[in-house]
Order: C-alpha cells, then sequence, then structure tokens
C-alpha cells in the first residue's frame, strides 16, 4: 500500500483537496483514462488578518479510472507526531466520497463532475524546454477574481502530455502557494479492488459535510475552484 504523508509546522492540519485537470491546450493534449501516479505537493498559507502561516510537505499515490468514475487516495497524515493512515473513495457516479481512518467511513457529497486527465483548454504555452532530463511543454492559466490574484503553470511531457509540475499562486487575505511533481505516472491500474468500497461503509456510515479529500490529481483551484 501506498501512503500520503502530511506534516504541517503549525496547529492546525491542513487537508488540501486536489482535482484533475480539464479540457485541452492549442491542441488535444491528454494521459489516460485509466492510471495511477505518485504525488508530491509542498502547500503553504498565510493568513494576514490573523498573521498565521502554516506549511505542509504532503505525498500520495492516486488512481484514476474513468471507466469507473472512481478515484481513490492511499494516504498517511502526520501531525503533532500523531500518525493517521486515511484511505479516500470518490465514487462519482453516486455523488459519494468515502473518508476511511480505521474502522470508521465518514461520508460526504461529491459535487463536482470528474473530467479528463487533460491540459485546461485556456492554457497558454509558454515555452518548450527540459524539466529534469524530459523534453517538456510549460502552459500558464491565468485566473481573474475581483478579490484575488492567481497565477499557475503547470508543466507536461512534450511527447506523450504526462503531468510533470503545477505551481500556483494566491494573493488574497488568506493568500496560499503550492507546487505538485508528479512521478511514476503509468497507464492502467494494477489491482482494480483497489476501488472496492469497504461493507462498514455500508453499514453504519457517518456522514458529514466537512471538507474532505476527494480525489487527488492536479490542484484543487485548477477548474477555477479556489480554496
Amino acid at each position: 500500500m501506498q501512503s500520503f504523508l502530511l506534516k504541517t509546522s503549525g496547529p492546525v492540519l491542513y487537508l488540501v483537496v486536489l482535482h484533475i485537470y480539464t479540457a485541452q491546450a492549442q491542441k488535444p493534449c491528454c494521459w489516460f483514462r485509466q492510471w495511477e501516479g505518485y504525488i508530491h505537493n509542498i502547500y503553504g498559507v498565510y493568513d494576514s488578518v490573523s498573521n498565521y502561516a502554516s506549511t505542509s510537505d504532503i505525498q500520495s499515490y492516486v488512481h484514476v479510472d474513468y471507466g469507473l468514475m472512481k478515484v481513490v487516495n492511499e494516504l498517511m497524515v502526520v501531525n503533532a507526531s500523531v500518525l493517521t493512515t486515511v484511505t479516500v473513495i470518490g465514487d462519482y457516479k453516486k455523488k459519494i466520497s468515502y473518508t476511511i481512518v480505521g474502522r470508521e467511513c465518514f461520508q460526504s457529497p461529491l459535487t463536482d463532475a470528474l473530467d479528463e486527465s487533460c491540459v485546461p483548454e485556456d492554457a497558454i504555452l509558454i515555452g518548450t524546454h527540459s524539466f529534469l532530463g524530459v523534453k517538456a511543454n510549460t502552459f500558464i492559466l491565468p485566473f481573474h477574481n475581483a478579490t484575488r490574484t492567481t497565477t499557475s503553470r503547470i508543466t507536461v511531457s512534450s511527447d506523450n502530455c504526462l503531468p510533470l509540475h503545477e505551481l500556483l499562486l494566491t494573493i488574497d487575505k488568506t493568500s496560499s502557494f503550492s507546487t505538485i511533481t508528479m512521478q511514476n505516472v503509468t497507464a492502467g491500474i494494477v489491482d482494480p479492488s483497489i476501488f472496492n468500497v469497504p461493507d462498514f461503509c455500508n453499514q453504519k456510515p457517518k456522514v458529514t459535510q466537512v471538507l474532505h479529500m476527494n480525489t487527488v490529481g492536479w490542484h484543487t483551484i485548477i477548474k477555477h475552484k479556489i480554496l
């Protein structure tokens, strides 16, 4: 079982919801409908009102199957030296997210659609370069909002559009930055049973409206949603 590691610099544990990019660039550029991969995310937030800052170091392994309309995260959360193992299954057909901690299962509604893994259609190509020895294309996505400024850059391999890196910066009363590096992205699912919802989730589920981790892929702010 792969893991997700989250470390925070302050007393507050920030769970970053991650989503998947959609649409296309100047030419259609998509990766796989079934895929698995490793994600490393450095995330930081600063609240100028309370003068509070926190950083997180996040590592995760994600499984995506567009045929089943499901996404699974396997993760571990470390906060204040406490280790918690968490598995999150997003079922986009049923519009339910199952967050599993030990033998407890929490259900939350999924309000967004599961979109294709592609470079967004409004992305602007800013250059081709080498990313860790891989020929890559970097795109910029401008965001416009009356109260905040957000910019995002995404990098994919030139040959097969595999996601490599994302950099995102938001300036607001609560500002944030995020860097995401994706590694070992492979086509197909090694163990399809990873998408099975445990029986105890259907027996005595706990329903919650609390922010949950429903999918890991590219960042939440992609699709113009900013935390």
